[in-house]
């Protein structure tokens, strides 16, 4: 069994690159290399930058940016959107439905032609072929136990969630606070 190299199939068009490939990619791949070179070079045109900052300041950015102040807010917005969540339950729920059918084959039912005056067996088609039916539903939670509770249970989880939140930021600001008597102590002793 020989295989001839020589023949071309229909895809070969595709394998072999052309002039106006090989000009195309370095042409991507230029500018492919300029973005690259670029966008690195934008964060070192942003380092140039002073910034000067007071001791309080510091401080103050610092709390703000703090890994464990951060994940408390998001902790205290994630237990409001949960009880945001339960009294939405308790509002009128409104729903929109509709159904339709489209049936194929017809079911049918052959009865006695003497029903209707004639002889022999008749076949009567049972059904439509499109079937189309729709409307809306309305409901009103008026009372259930069970979500007075956790709402009342979801109101208090907020109320202990923004209580963490001021601890964690006491906490970190009264470290930052520390720092900055370290930092004023070496002044104050030259000073003297």
């Amino acid at each position: 069994m020989e295989i001839n190299h020589t023949q071309k199939d229909d895809y070969s068009e595709f394998h072999t690159p052309t002039r106006k490939n090989k000009i195309y990619r370095m042409k991507m791949k230029k500018g492919l290399i300029i973005i690259v070179w670029i966008s690195g070079m934008i964060p070192l045109i942003a380092q140039n930058g002073k910034v000067s900052l007071s001791l309080e300041e510091s401080c103050r950015l610092g709390i703000h940016q703090n890994v464990t102040v951060r994940n408390t807010e998001l902790e205290r917005q994630k237990t409001q959107y949960r009880s945001k969540e339960l009294q939405g339950k308790l509002y009128p729920q409104l729903e929109a439905y509709s159904i339709f059918n489209y049936n194929y084959a017809i079911p049918k039912l052959v009865v006695p032609g003497e029903i209707f005056g004639q002889t022999g067996p008749i076949p009567v088609e049972i059904g439509t072929t499109f079937d189309l039916s729709g409307g809306f539903k309305a409901t009103q939670l008026l009372y259930h136990q069970s979500y007075f509770t956790s709402l009342q249970l979801a109101r208090k989880m907020t109320a202990l969630e923004e209580l963490n939140l001021q601890q964690k930021k006491r906490r970190s600001s009264s470290k930052y606070r520390s720092y900055i008597i370290y930092a004023r102590l070496p002044m104050n002793r030259l000073r003297s």
